[in-house]
Parts: C-alpha cells; structure tokens; sequence
C-alpha cells in the first residue's frame, strides 16, 4: 500500500508534466480559462471536451500561431475568425461554423483541419497555399482563395453557393475553364481585385 501511495504522490506532487491535466483531471477549467482570456462566451463544452459556440468566436489580430491542445471547437454558431495571426495548422477550429469563417492572412500551407461546412463565407486568402486539399465539403456564398501560390484546383471539392474569388494565384485559364465544366462553382469565378 506504501508503494501505491508513494507513486501517486509522486505523480501529482514532484513532478507530473501536466500534474493531474496529464490524466484528464482539469481540462475543463484550462478550456475555460483559454476561452475567458480570448473572450469567448456562449460557450459549452461537451462530454468529449470539445467545445460549441452559440455565437461568435472572434480571434482576430491576437499574435496566436496555434491552439493548445486541448481546445477544439466543433460547431461555432456564428462567425469564426482567425485571421491576421501566425497559424500554421488549423487544428482545432471547428467542424460546422454557421456564419463566416476567416483564416485569412497567417501561415498556412494546408486547409486540413478546415470546417466540414461554413454556412455563408470562406476566406483563406493570403496565406502560402498550394492545393485547396482539406477545404469545407460545402460553403454557402463566397469562397476566397486569392493571393495564395495556387497552381491548381483539381484538389477543389467544395460546392461553392456564390463566388469562387480566386486572383493572384498561379493557375492557367484552362484550369478555370475545367473547374467551371465541374459545376460545383455555383456563381461565378472572380479572377481579378474589385
């Protein structure tokens, strides 16, 4: 019984990288405290400790380059924005987001991790994509892409409800020609900076 007691003290009192988070135990309140600090409200966190948005999740221009580990968003009820940071991953963004979602300007190389839907407007522009591999399966309006290193968008599976706003990349005419033969462009392609 000595023995037990020894290794769980040891465990949590002399050194356990995480203290009691590293078996689960705390998470919910380092959730909290990470959502209180970004000023994210209206929010529950759900038995698998990923959390929902009633409303917006606003994390604009806040020197972020990631999210810790244990935050993971599933559905976002409004806007959800990340944009004018440092991300390189969009691990941790949520699944659904019922209004915009913005990762634009920052240091992505990949949309994996991306919303499944974004029920109005995707904007991932200037960043350093080079495929649109990992971008929603559906986006309600505009789908802007410009100002990225895109050659091609064969990797493009999105149904997109209103515009695909694409200049400053580094596609072919031909590419676009296919991409419209696709259908899945339900506007129009934008091509050029209004």
């Amino acid at each position: 019984m000595k023995l037990i007691n020894e290794n769980i003290e040891h465990k949590f009192t002399r050194g356990g990288e995480d203290k009691l988070t590293s078996i689960g135990v705390g998470k919910i309140d380092l959730i909290k405290k990470w959502l209180e600090e970004k000023r994210v409200s209206g929010y529950n966190i759900n038995d698998d400790l990923t959390i929902n948005v009633n409303g917006d999740v606003n994390l604009f221009n806040r020197h972020l380059s990631n999210f810790p580990d244990y935050i993971q968003f599933n559905e976002v009820g409004g806007d959800f924005n990340i944009a004018i940071n440092d991300f390189t991953s969009l691990r941790g963004c949520p699944l659904y987001v019922g209004e915009d979602f913005a990762c634009s300007m920052n240091k992505l190389n990949s949309l994996e991790y991306s919303p499944i839907i974004v029920e109005k407007r995707y904007f991932c522009a200037r960043n350093s994509l080079t495929s649109l591999d990992g971008s929603p399966k559906s986006v309600g309006s505009t789908f802007n892409c410009s100002r990225n290193n895109l050659k091609s968008f064969e990797t493009l599976n999105t149904i997109v409800g209103g515009n695909l706003v694409c200049y400053k990349n580094l596609y072919d005419w031909d590419e676009i020609k296919n991409l419209m033969n696709r259908k899945i462009i339900k506007g129009d392609i934008v091509e050029y900076e209004s």
